[in-house]
């Protein structure tokens, strides 16, 4: 045997002894890790301070089984992992603000979903519905909404509810303004339709239109007021105030409790009256009649803790009677149009 043969055959045993090179050895199995999913979760916007909400979640592992959970809340950069075998939690008594959720499968070999499912939502103050009614004294069923508007405030009590009517043709209705008719054409260039009173607006948001009978317009109201009750709101609105005998002025704050999605905000104040005396086509009172709309305010709160303070003086008419007025503020998003908040003056 040569020298080289004999080294190979050296080698080839020296090989086989030991059990062969480390490039022969089996690699270690990679570990896939888990995923999750959230089947059940609340609305990012609009919960109530004092709810309880439910997560529900599931998870999958393609290279092996989920052996487990873990969840965590309100803690974003530093989350503390709470371990659970459950595939749901309620978080009760939710505190005013912004809130976080996150939540990772965990597999049988203890490794955690890199990508965990996070939800992000805020929780609001109850709200005071705000309700514009468009109307004019040449309208033969508004009347009808306008009961229909009174039963509800009897209902719900005004500090649950604001109502603003704005008359419109100036030219016919002697309770009309420039101001309460442009406000009217806003509505309608936003696909609000036009020319069929009564339409009641609530929020901004939805509307009622027509008004068979004063009961039917309060049932259909009713509805549509509690729909926008059950949405919280991230804006706490004050005010404070005097109505003297030819001049007003209001101070209105509003501070935001729960972040504002992104929005162009303005403050609107309107004087309103109630028990008009007016020699009307179908009615001789005419309640919620707005009669001074004052310059509005541009917001820039977004923030929680953003604050801002509007205050506004206004003349009073010596034709108007000072213990039938108010003064109603409200937020709205002009984008949208949805109210954010109202409050008045008086909510005796």
């Amino acid at each position: 045997m040569t020298g080289l043969a004999a080294g190979l055959a050296t080698g080839l045993a020296i090989v086989l002894a030991t059990g062969g090179c480390d490039w022969f050895e089996a690699q270690p199995e990679q570990n896939l890790p888990p995923e999750t999913a959230l089947t059940e979760r609340p609305p990012a916007y609009g919960l109530i301070r004092g709810q309880d909400v439910t997560f529900a979640w599931g998870g999958s592992d393609l290279d092996g089984e989920v052996a487990g959970y873990e969840w965590a809340y309100d803690n974003v950069g530093n989350p503390e992992w709470i371990a659970t075998a459950e595939n749901s939690v309620v978080v009760e008594d939710v505190a005013l603000g912004d809130h976080w959720f996150q939540v990772r499968a965990v597999d049988d070999r203890g490794e955690a979903d890199p990508v965990q499912e996070q939800w992000f939502f805020t929780v609001g103050i109850p709200r005071v519905v705000l309700a514009e009614f468009l109307t004019t004294n040449t309208c033969q069923n508004c009347p009808n909404a306008e009961g229909g508007l009174n039963g509800l405030l009897d209902e719900v009590g005004p500090s649950a509810l604001a109502v603003v009517g704005y008359h419109d043709m100036p030219l016919r209705d002697g309770l009309a303004t420039d101001e309460t008719a442009a406000r009217i054409d806003w509505y309608t260039a936003s696909g609000v339709p036009a020319n069929q009173w009564p339409i009641v607006i609530f929020d901004g948001l939805s509307l009622v239109e027509g008004a068979e009978t004063p009961e039917d317009a309060r049932v259909a109201y009713a509805a549509k007021a509690a729909d926008r009750q059950a949405v919280g709101s991230p804006v706490r609105l004050t005010i404070e105030g005097t109505l003297g005998p030819s001049e007003g002025s209001v101070a209105v704050g509003a501070k935001v409790v729960a972040s504002l999605r992104d929005s162009t905000t303005v403050m609107q104040i309107v004087v309103v009256e109630d028990q008009v005396r007016y020699n009307g086509y179908f009615a001789p009172i005419y309640d919620f009649v707005a009669r001074d709309l004052l310059e509005d305010e541009a917001l820039e709160i977004a923030a929680i803790g953003d604050s801002v303070l509007v205050e506004r003086t206004f003349p009073i008419s010596g034709t108007w009677t000072l213990d039938n007025l108010d003064v109603v503020a409200f937020i709205q998003d002009t984008g949208t149009r949805e109210i954010i908040q109202a409050v008045r003056l008086r909510q005796e």
